[in-house]
């Protein structure tokens, strides 16, 4: 196979030379460009920057449509050779938000299809790619900066406050539900500022010990305001089966006896806290789900995100944790009533702030009917 395709719409077969992969990305800009929103990249902003061929751009290198999608987001180009020496482009666009979305542009494909359609040249600007040699500074640079950051972090943790139920974040997050029982079971502190501060909670990974910090920034000029969540790692990759644990309450046998919960956000594992005695692991997002799995022995209970508000990405919470289970898991996702859809409701943090508190016992309780060799579901219940 070659690069030279036969083109239709003549009673003579004629064959168009492939153009080079700069110029064939250069005619597709277009089709590019909406592949890469998918996911909330700005690929018009890499038209001057594209990453070198086999290099990962990532981070802040990428720009993105919206500041939700910032520090999330990587780019990835290969340049691919056919048989004949004729090359093509094949970029690939991801991120990790919504439990990791990824969407591929195939050049030949692309190509194949555009012949095929009869269509005629197409007006390109240049498109530049960036030299090898740049990615790597770059990458022994955000090395040399996550080590500096993390030992910073290292630092505000030893000296931070900790958490306190009276706390307004938390109180405002679990619906005044917050107490001293809950936050025994989990080290959270506060590195406080003028602008509201940080919640810190430690990241532990069943085999590294602790690899990294989740850091909330609060805003107290505006308390609706989401926070701005972080993670605060000493290399790349270290949140891969990184989790925050909420202990099991002390003093419960039965409590000590159920199965590992495993959700994925801060708040929600805090939320489900309020009735669930047992451990519980936080994975951070979706997509850390099968990982934080993987370091378990024995059942465990999905308390998964119902994200049904994204049709396009689909319900990821539940199909992540669908994937990530093994023989004798559990599945749980929030009910919601029909008086709370209108708030777009999504996991059980929400479940807790718009239904209440007796709400979320008994969906909780209900996990319990099948769990078995933990004393019977009325000792299980009569912990919550």
């Amino acid at each position: 196979m070659t690069g030279k395709t036969a083109a239709s719409g003549s009673s003579t077969n004629h064959f168009v030379a492939m153009p080079s992969s700069v110029e064939l990305l250069a005619m597709a800009w277009q089709d590019v460009v909406a592949c890469a929103a998918e996911v909330g990249i700005d690929a018009e902003a890499l038209r001057g920057c594209l990453p070198a061929p086999g290099c990962l751009l990532k981070g802040r290198e990428v720009p993105v449509i919206d500041k939700a999608y910032r520090h999330s987001c990587s780019v990835l180009l290969h340049i691919n050779r056919l048989p004949g020496g004729d090359e093509w482009p094949f970029l690939r666009f991801s991120t990790f938000k919504h439990g990791g979305v990824v969407r591929d542009f195939n050049g030949f494909r692309w190509w194949r299809g555009h012949l095929a359609g009869g269509s005629g040249a197409v007006g390109v600007s240049p498109l530049v790619m960036r030299d090898p040699g740049y990615a790597v500074e770059q990458r022994r640079r955000e090395d040399a900066e996550r080590q500096v950051r993390f030992r910073r972090w290292s630092d505000h943790w030893e000296r931070a406050l900790p958490m306190m139920a009276h706390h307004p974040w938390l109180d405002r997050r679990l619906a005044g539900q917050a107490n001293e029982a809950l936050l025994a079971r989990i080290d959270l502190r506060v590195k406080s500022n003028f602008r509201g501060g940080t919640v810190m909670a430690a990241l532990q990974h069943a085999k590294n010990g602790l690899v990294g910090y989740q850091l909330l920034h609060l805003d107290s000029r505006d308390a609706f305001r989401g926070d701005l969540k972080r993670l605060c790692l000493p290399h790349e990759g270290a949140s891969v089966g990184s989790y925050v644990t909420i202990r099991a309450q002390g003093g419960r046998q039965a409590a000590r006896q159920l199965p590992t919960a495993i959700c994925e956000g801060l708040v929600t594992g805090l939320s489900l806290a309020l009735v669930w005695p047992g451990e519980i692991r936080v994975a951070l997002h979706a997509g850390n789900l099968a990982s934080v799995r993987q370091s378990l022995q024995g059942p465990v209970v999905f308390f998964h995100d119902q994200d049904v508000w994204k049709p396009r990405a689909g319900n990821v919470g539940m199909d992540k944790a669908r994937a990530a289970m093994q023989p004798g898991d559990r599945l749980c996702g929030p009910v919601f009533a029909a008086g709370s859809l209108e708030h777009r409701p999504t996991d059980f943090n929400d479940l807790l702030c718009l239904e209440g508190r007796e709400t979320l016992h008994r969906q909780v309780v209900a996990t319990l009917s099948g769990i078995t060799g933990a004393g019977g579901v009325a000792d299980l219940a009569a912990c919550l």
